[in-house]
């Protein structure tokens, strides 16, 4: 099965946030027609504040999923950061998760870093 990163034909030229934002990805769920739920969307990771990027301090963070079909709403948060677990998020992608291995739910690895980063952070996250 592949896992495209590119979004359909039909997807939006333009989506808004009130936060700065970095390295868009989009995830396109494999297992949409097995679980009977679509949760392909926009991939996003940025600075939750104004900041003085790199801080050396850490900078808050976040990663958005976005989905397809709800393209007005601010998306779910995947992930919200003080700036202590990822300096500042600038990249974040899912792997989806095979439901048949996982109990059922509808879950993803989340993984998230940044420029100049020290590590990555991953967890699970639900759809």
């Amino acid at each position: 099965m592949t896992n495209t990163i590119y979004p359909p034909a039909d997807a939006p030229q333009s989506i808004q946030f009130n936060n700065t934002l970095d390295n868009l990805s989009y995830f396109r769920d494999p297992y949409a027609k097995e679980t009977g739920r679509d949760a392909s969307g926009y991939v996003i990771a940025g600075l939750t504040l104004e900041s003085k990027f790199l801080n050396p301090k850490g900078d808050p963070s976040i990663a958005v999923l976005v989905p397809q079909d709800e393209l007005q709403s601010r998306g779910k948060i995947l992930f919200l950061d003080d700036g202590r677990t990822v300096i500042t998020a600038s990249t974040t992608v899912l792997v989806a998760i095979d439901p048949k291995k996982n109990k059922g739910k509808k879950q993803a690895w989340l993984f998230v870093t940044g420029p100049m980063p020290t590590g990555v952070a991953s967890m699970k996250v639900d759809l």
